[in-house]
């Protein structure tokens, strides 16, 4: 298998562990999956440090989401 197929196949794994609800309400499952100088630039330009979103994610209500169209 090409190693960009495995990284492409890793990544997507990475993406959808964000997406599980059990996931996004760990403090420490979302420790391990953000990197320490994590930035997310809202649609708003609003920019969100590592803390809020973490903060965020644990707050927010479970809602249904998958990816469509994944390219790394």
């Amino acid at each position: 298998m090409d190693a960009d197929l495995l990284l492409e196949q890793k990544l997507r794994k990475l993406e959808e562990q964000l997406l599980d609800a059990r996931v996004r309400k760990s403090a420490d499952d979302l420790d391990a999956l953000l990197a320490d100088e994590f930035i997310e630039f809202g649609s708003s330009g609003r920019i969100f440090t590592r803390s809020q979103i973490i903060a965020s994610l644990r707050e927010e209500s479970p809602v249904q989401r998958s990816i469509v169209d994944f390219k790394s």
